[in-house]
């Protein structure tokens, strides 16, 4: 069935896909080991292809009828007028907002 993404009129923003290494993981090398898959181009260009989520690489080069749907590269986010937030702003507050999103929801 044919699909087509979609905007809310009220709009829609930008967020940030990442992986991290886990503090005292047991297999350190092997999760560096799938990072850097992970991060090579003819991967991440088959997950942004199969996600329509913009890859962490730069200089791929995408059709484009998957094109139009990535905020990529990142100047492309204000032409898709989709709100970027200031995480600078919101990382240092994260762990009490999502400690008090679960006091909320939860109860």
């Amino acid at each position: 069935m044919p699909i087509d993404m979609t905007f809310p009129k009220e709009g829609a923003f930008t967020g940030i896909n990442s992986m991290t290494l886990v503090k005292s993981a047991p297999e350190p090398e092997l999760a560096c080991a799938l990072i850097n898959r992970i991060l090579e181009p003819s991967v991440a260009k088959m997950l942004s292809e199969q996600t329509l989520s913009a890859p962490s690489v730069g200089g791929i080069d995408f059709k484009p009828e998957t094109a139009r749907f990535l905020a990529y590269p990142d100047t492309k986010a204000t032409d898709l007028g989709l709100f970027t937030p200031d995480w600078k702003f919101i990382v240092p507050r994260r762990g009490p907002w999502l400690e008090r999103y679960n006091q909320v929801f939860t109860s």
